[in-house]
């Protein structure tokens, strides 16, 4: 079962070893374009897996197509099929064993803390994201493990507005509108938590604006958002009519 599916992965990794920064520029290049790379599951286009399944074959580097199976584990995401999504994260992680490629190291436990938060596994998730901090130097991934790690708080009904707003200013000053994008949506959850639908709508409708400012590709769950909005006027036309 899913509830189980951390049992894939075991709960101590090795240890953080002293970088060579050669590794360290080809590994955090190879996390960042697969990260772009893998944005188009977003908007669940096959061609986005034909790609990066091209361009595992093409790579021999374990640590190279570590990163690559993660991007294919965030299209099998997009598309709901968690089974796929929970193997090319396993297969990630046995390339990985024993490497020291921190970049590569977070961008997994990310993932994999994601697909538990999915399935419900938020405390181990929470454990997951905090240890990222102590795998990489990229001041980017530990921001996106922060803003994760706020949302998990969030499903637990903890107020993490003030702190989702904090984490959202990084991303403006980087111009990363994807990442606007999703901080937005988060906010609007937050705020539609305590059935503060007026605020919930605005921060809905700045996500929507920030995605289309990527492309539909960076859109987080475009259809979602229209649907919120819709949701949310019915809702607040009925809170302003009692």
């Amino acid at each position: 079962t899913f509830t189980s599916i951390h049992k894939i992965f075991p709960e101590n990794t090795p240890p953080i070893l002293t970088e060579d920064i050669q590794q360290f520029t080809h590994d955090s290049r190879w996390v960042g374009f697969i990260q772009e790379a893998s944005n188009l599951e977003l908007a669940k286009f096959p061609e986005t897996k034909l790609n990066l399944d091209s361009l595992l074959n093409e790579q021999s580097d374990p640590i190279v197509r570590s990163i690559i199976y993660i991007g294919i584990s965030r299209y099998y995401k997009g598309i709901g099929n968690l089974l796929e999504t929970a193997k090319a994260l396993g297969y990630a992680h046995t390339l990985l064993n024993n490497s020291n490629a921190n970049d590569a190291r977070a961008f997994l436990s990310m993932e994999m803390a994601i697909l538990l938060s999915v399935t419900g596994n938020i405390e181990y998730a929470q454990t997951l994201l905090e240890k990222i901090k102590d795998q990489t130097q990229s001041e980017t991934l530990i921001r996106y493990a922060e803003f994760r790690y706020l949302e998990n708080q969030m499903r637990l009904n903890v107020n993490v507005i003030p702190a989702l707003k904090s984490s959202l200013l990084y991303f403006q000053n980087r111009n990363n509108a994807e990442a606007q994008a999703n901080h937005w949506k988060a906010i609007g959850n937050a705020y539609r938590r305590q059935q503060d639908y007026h605020q919930a709508m605005e921060a809905y409708i700045k996500g929507m604006e920030k995605g289309y400012m990527v492309s539909v590709a960076h859109l987080p769950e475009r259809t979602n958002y229209y649907e919120f909005v819709i949701l949310l006027n019915s809702s607040y036309a009925g809170k302003m009519s009692e």
